[in-house]
């Protein structure tokens, strides 16, 4: 048997890379399918990380979907397994170390099949003109636009002025996007919804960081700054994201956007909506972090929110406070990310500061911490309770009141954050 990722939803579909799958799921492969988004470096280290969980027997068929030059670097320094098959669009790039590289032309004589097919799924039908009004437009030549193109005709009503709806998608995806966005707002003003939701909702998921927020999340924020009854926002939230599920990933309950170009259209479109956005979700983790200990979610978004708000100084409070530390190390048990957060601050070669021992403290502890982090007290006293520091004091004498040291060294008997073992 083989493992394949292959994904079959893919907005760049190719009769050469069909025919590779197909060879195999006639010998009755097993398919893994897995789709991935994000910026170049992220792609990279998904990949990376789906890649190392397959022996060099698997055959791996990745469908590229974008041509963009920095994307190609990135993933032309992965270690693939020899029996790897990669679709790109036409380039001069070529790929170092792949078994085979096949060509994705723009869509030309599969348009015809791919509209006609698409619509039926939704009991719709385009006669022979206006598929040609269609293919004849600039943009069709771009899967992804297409694909747009295709899931808003589900909802339009009459195809009279089948040329005129084309025309106000733009010519790319960027554009074709910004016209789904308007599109919903209209909506919401022809129905003479009482709740005009589509503007803040996605005003506030192009604000979030990657990895979207959940429900509970849009909801809580919403109808907080609206002053809005609960489950009245609840049904117009999911009202808008149903009809935008084609172009939206969802992991671990949270809704984000899947094409990066989705992203960027709705960062555009209400750029000017960010300020207000990420205060917002700044104050809505930071109430979550003084509510609950256990609950890692508020703990790994608090600091990224605290300084994209500018709010450096309570960015410096809490990861100097013991408190949070072992409050976020305890409840997500990962350790690199704490010491990730302490980047925000941009301390320079300061080695003295504070916050830079206690990040080094971290660093050195991060082999006991990951498999246990309940050693976090005993790291920290035995690493740094030989410090004078007026902040690294009262961070242990926080720790001491807390009685959460199994052991208590009593001298400094672990390398120190001062030391040059880094």
């Amino acid at each position: 048997n083989f493992r394949c990722s292959y994904n079959e939803k893919s907005a760049c579909p190719s009769d050469k890379l069909k025919k590779s799958v197909s060879k195999f799921r006639r010998q009755k492969t097993i398919f893994d399918v897995c789709e991935i988004s994000g910026n170049a470096e992220s792609i990279k280290s998904k990949l990376e990380s789906h890649i190392s969980e397959l022996s060099d027997d698997e055959i791996v068929i990745v469908d590229l979907m974008s041509n963009d030059s920095m994307l190609l670097k990135e993933l032309n320094d992965i270690k693939y397994p020899s029996k790897t098959v990669i679709g790109v669009k036409k380039t001069d790039f070529t790929f170092n170390n792949v078994s085979k590289e096949i060509e994705l032309n723009e869509l030309d004589a599969e348009k015809n099949e791919i509209i006609k097919s698409y619509l039926s799924n939704y009991l719709k039908e385009l006669d022979e003109r206006e598929i040609h009004d269609i293919c004849n437009f600039k943009g069709s030549t771009n899967p992804l636009f297409l694909k747009i193109l295709l899931a808003e005709l589900r909802v339009f009503g009459s195809f009279d002025q089948l040329k005129d709806e084309i025309t106000s998608f733009g010519d790319s995806p960027f554009t074709a996007f910004t016209h789904v966005f308007e599109r919903l707002e209209e909506d919401e003003k022809v129905r003479g919804d009482n709740l005009e939701i589509a503007k803040p909702l996605f005003s506030l998921l192009a604000t979030s960081r990657d990895g979207g927020l959940s429900e509970e999340e849009i909801v809580t924020v919403l109808k907080d700054k609206y002053n809005l009854n609960e489950d009245d926002v609840r049904a117009s939230v999911n009202l808008n994201l149903r009809q935008v599920r084609p172009f939206m990933a969802r992991k671990e309950e949270r809704h984000d956007f899947f094409y990066e170009k989705f992203r960027e259209a709705a960062r555009n479109k209400y750029a000017d909506d960010y300020d207000d956005n990420i205060k917002l979700l700044t104050d809505y983790f930071r109430n979550k972090v003084n509510e609950d200990s256990k609950v890692a979610r508020p703990y790994m978004e608090l600091p990224y929110y605290l300084n994209e708000s500018n709010e450096t100084e309570e960015l410096k409070k809490i990861l100097s406070s013991y408190s949070f530390i072992k409050n976020k190390l305890y409840s997500s048990n990962d350790v690199y990310s704490l010491i990730s957060d302490y980047n925000y601050l941009n301390l320079g070669d300061d080695e003295d500061h504070p916050l830079n021992l206690i990040k080094r403290a971290l660093e050195l502890s991060s082999p006991v911490l990951m498999n246990d982090s309940h050693e976090l007290p005993t790291q920290f006293w035995g690493r740094m309770n030989e410090i004078n520091d007026e902040k690294i004091k009262d961070l242990l004498d926080d720790l001491q009141s807390s009685e959460d040291m199994r052991i208590k060294p009593t001298s400094g008997i672990l390398y120190s954050p001062k030391s040059s073992i880094i």
